[in-house]
């Protein structure tokens, strides 16, 4: 992962991380660790991840997460219950948010990059 936010909601990118600050993952707020490899530079991982939940969390770009950010803050504001992260076991993905209005769930994806509408239609039959 190429991108942190610390306790006070800053984004920082690995590279320029300080090994003295904690860092947590901007999508599911979960504790990161600095780590480097000989052959790669620095990135952060998740402390306490385990295969059993299912994905292995992935590198989202920096527009990505400050778009997520821009559309949690929304919800945030609107006190509209918001979730990030969301599992989906019966496709193996996950949405970037689940959203809950007047009791109906909805599925929010924020997207920068290009998605097949059948990988959309295979989302929306599981749930």
């Amino acid at each position: 992962m190429k991108i942190g936010i610390t306790k006070n909601g800053t984004l920082v990118e690995a590279r320029k991380a300080d090994r003295n600050e904690k860092y947590f993952c901007p999508s599911c707020q979960q504790a990161l660790k600095l780590c480097s490899e000989q052959y790669k530079k620095n990135y952060f991982a998740h402390q306490s991840f385990t295969k059993k939940q299912g994905y292995q969390p992935k590198g989202e770009t920096k527009r990505h997460l400050m778009g997520k950010k821009k559309v949690i803050d929304f919800f945030n504001q609107r006190q509209i219950s918001v979730q990030t992260e969301f599992y989906l076991p019966e496709i193996k993905q996950r949405a970037d948010l689940r959203v809950e209005i007047d009791d109906h769930i909805y599925l929010v994806e924020y997207q920068c990059s290009p998605i097949k509408l059948k990988e959309i239609q295979k989302g929306l039959k599981s749930i």
